[in-house]
């Protein structure tokens, strides 16, 4: 007669069942001399085989198998076939003690996840059957959520969000049912627009301030949901003429003729210092001043402009950049004869110039001679710096004359690429031992900006008395004797590294030490 067990089991505060019945597969013979009788469960949930060897090379038979007293029970691995979820894990063992009436005693419930000796029959047992039951369970779904946005610096900022798991404010779901997230970000309508997030979004609806994220299942789960946000721009329009004691503002007097937004005309009120709000980086603004007025840029390239409606048309976009001011200042063109200042444009970075007195060089002036001296500033957009500078900072700055600065302008260009810092978050997590990052010296942690083939040098450390041993091979063994629970490599940053995470477990492999 066969019996059925139905598995329960508490792991600290959280209850997980063993899915199906687990089903007694011998039925007693005496083919066996043993004076045990062994009676090996089945749990659906797992594939387990047994042995009577450390080594797990004599297998022990599931269906008659009768031991002696001190003889030895091992088991290999245990392997989840659950099919309902990725959550279900083998627990332990346990040992039952039957008797002739029918009863039965547990003797041992005996974890071992890493499969291995699982019993010893005691050489005082007087009984004559004996059942062994693998357990396991459902762990319950944790989800984890993050909203930030990155400051200057790239560093993250952290923000408050409203996530929403099948419609409820709840981090924890069933582990055999599928789940739908969604951010709401209604909090954050007037100040921060959407970026994007981690998993990409099915959809992002701005009318109702919602992140939708696609269904997952419970053998396709996503743990981690991740929203990047970004505060809005604002452009200021700046008059320096304007003087709020003689109420002048700059659309009275027609010197900005039109301001457009993505093809839309703006309409706001005028005045001397107008604000244009709510922008996001990649929106196009066209701005149309009068003719004798021209407009000069900060944080923003204006570009080059071309005449239009009886003035000049400026194109040009929001930056993707962390914390500068944005702003456009009016500027009267100069009426003087000469050679005029000619600043070139550059992508993500502005030029400008200085003469001996340090006082802007302004585009449309009249030149300096050509020898007098001037000092060239190429200073890139937030979250840029310029490649192959010649001050040791993120910014191009040098001395020449003018002259000269006409002559190379255009090579000094071409030899300061301007480059946009990569975003790299450093995860120093791992079971084995501790990981630490250092960049030019010093540790570093979290999400870094750093430079394109910048050296991040990685140090991990294997925890005391660890059970395990840093992989090594070749020359790398024969060295680890002077080093041999440390392991330290070297990793250059390349541009497809920008925001993702280095693990250091990518860079080293940990095994069992040998049993001595």
């Amino acid at each position: 007669m066969k019996k059925h067990i139905v598995c329960s089991l508490i792991i600290g505060a959280a209850v997980i069942a063993a899915a199906g019945t687990a089903h007694v597969l011998a039925e007693e013979t005496t083919q066996n001399s043993g004076a045990v009788h062994i009676t090996f469960a089945e749990n659906n949930n797992l594939d387990i085989s047994y042995f009577s060897d450390e080594a797990c090379s004599i297998p022990l038979s599931t269906e008659n198998c009768r031991l002696n007293q001190g003889d030895k029970i091992y088991a290999s691995l245990p392997a989840v076939k659950n099919a309902k979820s990725n959550l279900y894990r083998f627990d332990c063992f346990r040992i039952w003690s039957h008797n002739e009436d029918g009863s039965k005693n547990e003797l041992i419930a005996k974890s071992d996840e890493a499969g291995g000796l699982v019993w010893t029959v005691p050489e005082d047992f007087t009984g004559t059957e004996i059942s062994v039951e693998p357990l396991g369970g459902f762990e319950q779904r944790k989800l984890k959520f993050s909203t930030y946005s990155l400051d200057e610096n790239l560093k993250e900022i952290e923000l408050q969000g409203k996530w929403l798991v099948n419609g409820k404010s709840k981090a924890e779901v069933s582990p055999v049912e599928s789940y739908k997230v969604v951010f709401d970000y209604s909090d954050y309508s007037d100040s921060h627009y959407f970026v994007s997030s981690t998993p990409k979004c099915f959809k992002n609806n701005e009318s109702d301030c919602r992140v939708v994220f696609p269904e997952a299942d419970s053998l396709n789960p996503v743990d981690t949901y991740t929203v990047q946000m970004h505060p809005y721009f604002s452009l200021r329009i700046i008059d320096p003429e304007y003087n709020v004691m003689n109420f002048i503002p700059i659309f009275e007097r027609d010197a900005v003729k039109s301001v457009k937004k993505n093809g839309e005309e703006v309409s706001y009120s005028a005045g001397g210092n107008e604000k244009i709000d709510k922008l996001k980086a990649g929106d196009k603004i066209v701005v149309v001043v009068n003719s004798l007025y021209r407009l000069i840029g900060k944080g923003v390239n204006v570009g080059q402009p071309v005449e239009a409606d009886g003035g000049y048309e400026y194109t040009f976009t929001i930056p993707d950049s962390y914390g500068d001011a944005l702003e456009i200042t009016l500027s009267k063109r100069s009426q003087e004869k000469g050679e005029k200042v000619s600043v070139p444009e550059i992508k993500n970075a502005s030029i400008t110039l200085y003469n001996k007195n340090g006082v802007e060089l302004r585009p449309d002036e009249v030149a300096p001679d050509g020898g007098e001296m001037i000092k060239v500033v190429i200073n890139p957009f937030s979250g840029y710096y310029v490649l192959g500078n010649d001050i040791g900072g993120k910014s191009y700055e040098k001395e020449m004359s003018f002259s000269d600065y006409k002559n190379n302008i255009d090579k000094i260009i071409s030899e300061h690429t301007v480059k946009k810092y990569l975003a790299i978050t450093l995860n120093n997590n791992n079971d084995y031992g501790t990981c630490a990052y250092f960049i030019d010296g010093q540790e570093v942690s979290g999400t870094q900006s750093v430079k394109e083939h910048q050296i991040i040098e990685l140090k991990f450390t294997l925890a005391p008395d660890s059970d395990f041993k840093i992989k090594r091979e070749g020359w790398e063994a024969m060295w680890s004797a002077f080093s041999p629970d440390s392991f330290t490599t070297k990793i250059e940053v390349t541009e497809d590294m920008n925001r993702t995470e280095i693990d250091c477990s990518r860079y080293f492999d940990v095994e069992r030490k040998e049993s001595k």
